[in-house]
């Protein structure tokens, strides 16, 4: 057994303090803002998602401890948010702070994402890992019961644990890859869309090492399939059939007798245009009607409504693929219109927090757990709320909130062939992509690792925009790392000029 003078002294515990002094401005600015905010918030926030995963919570509670989860969110989330009722602590209370510090420990994976992925870290990693200390979207998220902030430090430790393994390749790195690819997929249904990520990355770190690519690459290969089936969701075949409607076939091969019965709103969506994105949810009704009314008509089950949707959704992207990147680009920038968050206004942090908390009947009888106080009436949870949340004096947030919608979306481009009314393309995502494409082209140890990450994440990011609908919410998982990549952009051109290409150390 390793002695406490070993321990001390160990290589990885003295990258880790330097990590962390390196990252010292930022934590000391994120602990700030986290602590005004729990100083004012000490509870979060129920968000009108927030119900989704609490149904895990009162079904268990209340129905002979049955663990039940919700059809379109994955496991991690309604676990986690059911663990501090288990030991009679109040939800609300316990996440708000949990998820803050959770945020803290973000900003060292930022740092250590910036370490690994620039040659000159220094000159960036204290700009860089402020700006993700002081982003309002993740204080926001972290205040609020819902899973993006969790779901957003999935995948970051994800992307760090591919670059230490690229690094490095052991047996204990290998382990920590799949372990963050494992709780990525459980936190948010798309995230089992980052299975990608592994079966791209170890084959080519393993490549021409005979036994060892046969190894790890089949060890990679089952357990992202057991991770691809831990996650479902039943809405996202009929979501991304209903964007795909205007360029689907008039009479679909899996289905023909099916097209006459769709042709009326298809023809409706043509007439606007096929890149006019309308209201999804309201067309997902139309659609979901006609489909289950088909299902019934031939005598088949109406649960696998999501399966037949996605087969006539793949039928109408290969029907017309020139058109989907126009699509997915058309969708990403109507939404870049809006901040990433609801923020903190007095309507969002009252009125719809009540809306939220009583939507569901059972929502009501949860409260007293959730909180630790007694509320079991309207007014009861009415006077929680208004004594609670009451708006920020000063109202710092807002401010922060314009400040960084400026910085991402304040300076755009035209983009030619979409729809009028389509804002430009932001100059923030275009450098992104720069620097993404940088990573790629740029020797060294991580350009593998780029390769892979950034083929993963224009994937995961086109197959969300193309399927859900347009909600600014959708980017902030992606946001940060054009952050991350803005700067590998800047180290890039700073490392050419100073002759410095390479990243090999």
């Amino acid at each position: 057994m390793p002695s406490l003078s070993t321990i001390r002294n160990s290589p990885w515990l003295a990258s880790l303090r330097e990590l962390i002094l390196w990252c010292l401005p930022a934590l000391l600015c994120g602990a700030v803002l986290r602590g005004l905010l729990l100083a004012h918030f000490p509870y979060a926030l129920v968000h009108p998602d927030s119900q989704d995963f609490l149904v895990t919570t009162d079904r268990f509670l209340n129905r002979h401890h049955h663990l039940v989860l919700h059809d379109k969110k994955s496991f991690l989330g309604p676990i986690l948010f059911l663990l501090p009722i288990l030991v009679r602590l109040p939800t609300l209370l316990v996440f708000a702070w949990a998820q803050h510090l959770l945020g803290l420990v973000y900003i060292l994976l930022v740092g250590a994402i910036v370490r690994c992925w620039t040659a000159l870290w220094r000159w960036w990693i204290i700009p860089a890992t402020v700006l993700a200390g002081i982003n309002p979207a993740l204080l926001y998220y972290e205040h609020a019961l819902i899973a993006e902030s969790h779901y957003l430090f999935c995948v970051t430790a994800l992307a760090l644990a591919g670059s230490a393994y690229a690094m490095d390749r052991t047996r204990g790195r290998f382990a920590l890859l799949l372990l963050a690819l494992f709780l990525t997929a459980g936190s948010r249904p798309e995230g089992k869309l980052y299975v990608l990520f592994p079966l791209m990355l170890v084959p080519m770190l393993h490549w021409g090492q005979g036994r060892k690519l046969a190894l790890f690459s089949g060890i990679t290969l089952a357990f992202c399939i057991l991770t691809w089936l831990s996650s479902r969701n039943s809405q996202a075949g009929s979501l991304l059939y209903t964007t795909l409607l205007p360029l689907a076939p008039d009479t679909p091969k899996s289905a023909p007798d099916f097209g006459p019965l769709i042709a009326p709103l298809r023809q409706e969506r043509l007439a606007k245009g096929p890149l006019a994105i309308p209201d999804l949810v309201q067309e997902e009704k139309k659609v979901t009607k006609v489909v289950y009314a088909y299902l019934r008509s031939q005598h088949r089950p109406t649960n696998n409504y999501g399966a037949f949707c996605q087969r006539l959704a793949v039928e109408a992207a290969l029907h017309k693929p020139l058109l989907i990147p126009l699509v997915v680009v058309d969708k990403f920038l109507l939404g870049t219109r809006f901040p990433t968050n609801d923020g903190f206004g007095v309507d969002w942090i009252q009125q719809r927090q009540i809306i939220a908390c009583t939507y569901k009947s059972w929502m009501l009888r949860l409260m007293p757990r959730l909180t630790g106080r007694p509320i079991h009436s309207r007014d009861d949870l009415i006077a929680y709320i208004h004594q609670e949340f009451q708006p920020l004096q000063p109202d710092w947030f807002d401010p922060l909130q314009s400040f960084w919608l400026g910085l991402t979306t304040g300076v755009r481009i035209p983009f030619p062939g979409l729809p009028a009314g389509t804002p430009g393309l932001p100059l923030f995502y275009l450098l992104g992509a720069g620097g993404a494409i940088a990573g790629v082209i740029r020797s060294g140890r991580t350009q593998k690792l780029h390769l892979a990450w950034v083929i993963t994440l224009g994937f995961t990011a086109s197959v969300v925009m193309l399927t859900g609908v347009v909600n600014p919410r959708y980017r902030f998982v992606f946001e940060p790392f054009a952050l991350i990549y803005v700067f590998v952009l800047a180290d890039s051109v700073v490392g050419l000029v100073l002759r410095r290409p390479d990243i090999s150390s």
